[in-house]
């Protein structure tokens, strides 16, 4: 993402016009303080927590796709201090977005994020003791995550399908946030603001009351510029970020010579919810293939998405039908199975011979119809019987190895298949084949 859509991204949920402070008494409501001193003031007073969080148990393993809620808190707190230090990693908060779509990043579970971070600071962390961070790519490997669904490289900064091939999405790592949408600030802003805030604050014992908007009398005390936007520290939990565009400064100075302050969105250092290790998944109980139809080669991802509507219902209802199950550590898991892309057939012989004329409904008739003629033709039926045969034991073996407890549990598995792939799947589980009927019938004649 280039500098300047990250801008307009960021500061189109900030209107300049929403965010000029008026008089402090009207925010006495809606301040917003920063994430650690959040977490002290609940933990002193559990009986207080009024302060919504994000559910990260929403749905299933793109449960968090709903938008971050705002976090807001009371003004009136008892003054803490706090000694600044390094980020831990259950304040760090790890992003994927998914390839193709506009969507906003969406945060990783807590078990997920927790593990993605230990694995980053094992493999980037040098140990020498000061040098800084350095990849070792030779030793790096993956690690799952998204209900082992997909693989994350923290390398590259990927995350990829497990068990289908996709297009890989991209992960972000969060330490810097932007307030009310808790969304992450771009790594390359991000980690500068967290190298010139440990320079001005580490080690420093400070109060953790933040002001209730910019309005407040408090000097900047550090300023750093990047070329779309700069940044203002007036303490070390008042952290300010505006808008370099022409149209914000024009904004800015109108505002300010009406007597209002200028606007800014406030950065917060940690994310708003600390990452736990039980908040995962349940484990895998019951294992369901959904095998796709004719038709598949004409859109060899339709298998895939219609897979996840499967997955995203399934998890909807259990959740609002079947809360014994979820509360006993239960689900169900769906995998695509794609057996006809990997099928030669008749190497694009059909395709070859196909008239010009009328090209695009003779093309759709090639995609869809000729998968039922293939099967029902002794030359190609086999084939076809032998690709959904790998592809259901390619999965299964590749699902034990990263669940090898499923086996030992007395896991169900089960197989949803539609149109030709439930006929191909019947006639696997029954053993039923007419050639071999057909050899039975010839050798029987033969005999007699």
């Amino acid at each position: 993402m280039n500098n300047h859509s990250f801008m307009e991204e960021i500061f189109e949920v900030f209107d300049p016009l929403n965010d000029v402070e008026m008089d402090v008494s009207e925010f006495n409501t809606n301040t917003v303080a920063d994430s650690q001193s959040r977490r002290q003031i609940l933990s002193e007073n559990p009986s207080s927590a009024a302060i919504p969080t994000v559910d990260l148990t929403e749905s299933y393993e793109d449960r968090s796709r709903s938008p971050t809620p705002e976090v807001t808190a009371s003004k009136s707190w008892t003054e803490q201090t706090e000694v600044i230090e390094e980020l831990q990693p259950e304040e760090i908060r790890w992003f994927y977005r998914d390839p193709g779509q506009k969507q906003q990043w969406v945060a990783f579970i807590g078990y997920d994020s927790l593990r993605i971070e230990c694995k980053f600071r094992q493999f980037k962390y040098d140990g020498g003791g000061g040098s800084g961070y350095v990849v070792h790519e030779d030793n790096v490997g993956t690690i799952t995550a998204r209900g082992s669904l997909y693989e994350v490289d923290i390398v590259s900064k990927k995350c990829f399908p497990t068990y289908w091939a996709a297009e890989s999405g991209d992960i972000m790592r969060g330490t810097w946030f932007l307030d009310r949408t808790w969304l992450p600030l771009e790594e390359i802003y991000a980690d500068k603001l967290e190298e010139e805030h440990l320079k001005k604050f580490h080690k420093q014992t400070v109060e953790t009351e933040c002001s209730a908007s910019t309005k407040d009398k408090k000097h900047v005390i550090h300023h750093v510029v990047f070329t779309e936007f700069h940044v203002d520290w007036r303490s070390a939990f008042d952290v300010f970020m505006f808008s370099e565009a022409r149209s914000y400064k024009l904004m800015r100075s109108v505002t300010s010579s009406l007597g209002f302050s200028k606007a800014g969105v406030r950065l917060h250092r940690g994310y708003c919810e600390e990452a736990r290790p039980d908040d995962k998944l349940p484990g895998i109980t019951h294992l369901v293939f959904v095998v796709h139809g004719i038709g598949q080669k004409m859109d060899t991802n339709r298998i895939i998405r219609n897979c996840t509507r499967f997955r995203h219902v399934a998890a909807l209802i259990m959740e609002q039908q079947f809360q014994d199950v979820v509360k006993n550590d239960q689900r169900a898991e769906f995998l695509p199975v794609e057996w006809r892309s990997s099928l030669k057939l008749d190497d694009g012989t059909v395709e070859s011979v196909t008239p010009e004329k009328v090209r695009g409904l003779r093309e759709l008739l090639n995609s869809t119809a000729m998968d039922v003629m293939y099967y029902n033709s002794p030359l190609f039926r086999s084939e076809l019987v032998h690709g959904l045969q790998r592809e259901l034991n390619r999965l299964y073996d590749m699902f034990c190895v990263r669940h090898p407890y499923f086996e030992a549990s007395a896991g169900k598995v089960s197989i949803l298949a539609h149109s030709l792939g439930s006929v191909i799947t019947y006639d696997i589980i029954t053993g039923w084949s007419p050639v071999s009927l057909y050899d039975e019938f010839v050798n029987a004649t033969v005999v007699s």
